[in-house]
């Protein structure tokens, strides 16, 4: 999952980059955290070409700068699909994710914001 897609408007995102920097965990577990249009930030597990986790952005109110997320990644790994929400229920979909990847190159930890 390490690497650049995109961020376009038509997938209602801010026209920039998503920056994702994946790394495996003593656990075993397979962690991903990133920034996107240097105003959201990311978080989550990845299993296999599954990425599911939280996304939060610097809004004023709490309850629509945050919510979750749930992608798969291409079989070729150059795109991804998938949906995201307001909280955590699933089952009120905001919308969809459909990224091309941009790069291969993992981004440097301070472009991901990576915290692990």
């Amino acid at each position: 999952w390490s690497g650049v897609f995109g961020d376009s408007l038509e997938s209602e995102g801010y026209g920039g980059e998503l920056r994702l920097c994946a790394t495996i965990m003593g656990s075993g577990r397979t962690l991903v955290e990133g920034l996107y249009s240097e105003i959201g930030y990311v978080r989550g597990v990845a299993t296999g070409r599954a990425l599911v986790g939280e996304w939060f952005e610097s809004v004023p109110s709490t309850s629509l700068g945050r919510g979750n997320f749930s992608l798969v990644l291409d079989v070729s790994g150059s795109y991804f699909t998938g949906t995201w929400w307001y909280g955590g229920d699933s089952t009120n979909v905001a919308g969809t994710w459909n990224e091309p990847r941009l790069s291969y190159t993992r981004p440097s930890n301070l472009e991901c914001f990576w915290t692990g």
